[in-house]
């Protein structure tokens, strides 16, 4: 078996596997497919196929330097896979990280990515096949990631369930506590609109002479202002 049959059956295989895992996944999880969750279902199935396309035309593919492409993005896509794989176990496992362990796996990725184009750009010279290393990498190393990270949750879906309920727990208390001054303040508001106000006490007429007495000067203060115009 050639090289490129090789790649493409390997990437055919593992779109199989990761749609298998999704089947399990939404059969233990029926509820994720109501609503919006059948929108992205569908988004994801019709992206999977897609690999699957790419992995038959890998697969027949016979000019030297789209194998050499193919074959150096799938070895730089297996690296990146493993780096996925690693920052996926830190995510589960260290909630609590520092900046440092959040950013780095993104800027690593976004390396091996140049890197793979780079090193099909050095090899065969040509924009194109460097664009379709790049491409390979990015599917093999999605195909080891989904993999990977579906299992897990299926695996340890009880430690997922209580990471999500935790992150929603401690954003709906935030939430809580953000709204009580709106309340308060809507209900001392409905309070003062719905109270009937005493119109024969002391303190309203206070009040009211007050507001006059401030009224009237504001209006001789603007009357003196106003210029006179000839």
């Amino acid at each position: 078996m050639h090289r490129q049959q090789i790649l493409g059956s390997g990437i055919i295989l593992g779109t199989i596997l990761v749609l298998s895992i999704v089947a399990v996944g939404v059969i233990q999880n029926r509820a994720s497919v109501q609503g919006s969750g059948i929108g992205l279902l569908c988004t994801d199935v019709a992206l999977l196929v897609v690999y699957a396309f790419a992995g038959m035309i890998l697969w027949k593919q016979t000019t030297r330097s789209a194998i050499t492409a193919a074959t150096v993005g799938a070895q730089i896509g297996l690296v990146l896979g493993a780096v996925e794989m690693g920052n996926h176990l830190t995510e589960a496992f260290v909630p609590a990280r520092p900046f440092v362990l959040i950013i780095s796996p993104v800027l690593l990725t976004l390396a091996l990515l140049g890197m793979a184009g780079a090193a099909t750009w050095e090899r065969t010279g040509s924009l194109v096949l460097a664009v379709t290393g790049g491409v390979c990498c990015a599917i093999v190393t999605a195909l080891i990631t989904l993999c990977f990270a579906i299992s897990f949750n299926l695996l340890f879906a009880a430690r997922v369930d209580w990471q999500l309920r935790e992150a929603f727990a401690a954003r709906l208390s935030s939430t809580t506590i953000l709204s009580r001054p709106t309340r308060a303040k809507s209900t001392e508001r409905s309070t003062r609109c719905t109270t009937p106000v005493p119109t024969n006490s002391k303190t309203f007429e206070c009040r009211w002479n007050v507001c006059r007495t401030l009224s009237s000067f504001f209006v001789r203060s603007q009357m003196t202002n106003v210029p006179t115009r000839f």
